[in-house]
């Protein structure tokens, strides 16, 4: 799902080529798509509360961020 993630924000920002007909076709051992519908569906159980900081660092020459999580204070 990450490589799905980063391929996708590489080829919205044109980072990534894009063949003459404008359609990339990339293989996955897993099916994401179906993967993160299930994962947005309802009866999913909401996590427990719990104070969180998100750091998020910003890739160089790119426009994307890296986050992580780290103890509350």
């Amino acid at each position: 799902m990450a490589r799905f993630g980063r391929l996708r924000l590489s080829l919205a920002w044109g980072l990534a080529p894009m063949p003459a007909s404008g359609l990339r076709v990339e293989s996955f051992d897993d099916p994401v798509l179906t993967l993160l519908a299930a994962l947005d569906a309802p009866g999913w159980p909401p996590p427990a509360p719990k104070p969180t900081r998100v750091e998020y660092l910003k890739v160089p020459n790119l426009p994307a961020v890296m986050p992580r999580e780290l103890p509350a204070p």
